[in-house]
């Protein structure tokens, strides 16, 4: 099952079937883009937790789950 939600300004939400897990991006240039969350196998949350990429306010920050 895949759910795909988009809109121009929160982005895109997908919800793959356990394989990628919740990816939320944005669109636009890398200079607006406000970074992506990967929970899935980019992002194993048991292995890594939560994290933001390419916002200079969270990059490379994960917030571990335990």
């Amino acid at each position: 099952m895949t759910a795909l939600f988009t809109n121009t300004n929160i982005g895109t939400i997908s919800i793959n079937n356990c394989t990628r897990g919740i990816s939320l991006s944005y669109s636009g240039s890398a200079s607006s883009n406000a970074g992506t969350i990967h929970i899935g196998n980019t992002g194993n949350i048991s292995a890594y937790g939560i994290f933001q990429e390419n916002n200079a306010d969270l990059t490379n920050t994960g917030f571990p789950l335990y």
